[in-house]
């Protein structure tokens, strides 16, 4: 995923005041984030915090200026920003393709697809290690979509940002 950023990020043509903005907000706001003596986020969800910066400053340079609110904002409201980002889209087209692929008696919404490919990309931190049982991702995915994991905490704050106001609203 990190060369298919990098391709959209070369064809939106981003400027290196873009670049400079997220490596100080990765810096500052995701990687100084921690719970008492824990990390806040994994390696993982680093790697998809910065995918998600670059691509968010490479489609609107007005963000730079705010880049650590940016950063913030993805931050808290990860998993919903997550499942709805375009840098993912491809992952849950692949989750969808693998539920049907499975026959199994269940719709492939957009909803239970960006909770599997979710699951398979952060396995290792959900403690999962087969990602190629569907059952076991389907059961984790349905979990995570009863406990309102991907629901978005903040769309308030993602207007204000003026971020992608034409996603679905919590």
């Amino acid at each position: 995923m990190h060369s298919y950023t990098e391709r959209i990020c070369r064809q939106l043509g981003m400027s290196s005041q873009a670049q400079e903005a997220v490596e100080e907000a990765y810096r500052r706001v995701i990687c100084a984030r921690n719970l008492l003596l824990w990390r806040r986020h994994t390696d993982e969800e680093r790697a998809f915090l910065r995918m998600m910066l670059e691509l968010a400053l490479a489609q609107d340079e007005a963000l730079c200026a705010r880049a650590s609110d940016v950063a913030g904002y993805y931050s808290a409201n990860y998993s919903f920003e997550w499942v709805h980002n375009k840098l993912t889209a491809p992952a849950r087209t692949q989750a969808r393709d693998i539920i049907l692929a499975g026959h199994l008696n269940r719709p492939a919404g957009d909803d239970l697809a960006g909770a599997v490919a979710f699951v398979r990309c952060h396995h290792r931190t959900l403690g999962l290690g087969d990602v190629t049982d569907v059952e076991q991702m389907l059961e984790v995915a349905r979990v995570l979509l009863q406990h309102r994991q991907f629901e978005d905490a903040w769309p308030e704050r993602r207007e204000e940002l003026g971020l992608e106001t034409d996603r679905p609203k919590a």
